[in-house]
């Protein structure tokens, strides 16, 4: 299968700047796959803005997620330059953005911003269940 990805978004919450992810966008019309290659098209950020519409405002972009064929996912460096261009050019509400990687057995979670350094904060073990096609 081809590599899948999208947009995280959701919700900060004002108590501790922490957010709550409510709505990805999928992949689509205007995307580029391959094996081991997903380009996200404008289309993810025309929903976002959709998506903050319909939420009084609210509703912010909190990162990105992509597929990747292999067992425990690790960033790659086009991922590692990608998610460099997202915390310096891309605009968010919080400290920094989520980006995720989803493998074939684990999904692994980074975080970063403009005047951070990258964090892994971890893999977790999934199922293996295809949810939409992805």
């Amino acid at each position: 299968m081809p590599e899948a990805g999208g947009t995280l978004l959701g919700k900060l919450l004002v108590e501790d700047g922490s957010g709550v992810v409510e709505y990805l966008t999928l992949p689509g019309k205007g995307d580029r796959q391959s094996r081991f290659g997903f380009f996200r098209s404008r289309r993810h950020q025309r929903e976002g803005l959709r998506y903050w519409q319909a939420n009084d405002e609210t509703g912010v972009y909190l990162g990105l997620w992509h597929t990747h064929p292999e067992a425990t996912p690790k960033p790659s460096s086009v991922d590692l330059a990608d998610w460099r261009r997202a915390v310096s050019e891309d605009v968010y509400h919080g400290k920094g953005i989520i980006f995720v990687i989803v493998g074939t057995d684990s999904i692994g979670f980074w975080h970063g911003g403009a005047n951070q350094q990258l964090c892994h904060l971890g893999h977790l073990k999934h199922q293996n269940q295809e949810v939409g096609g992805v």
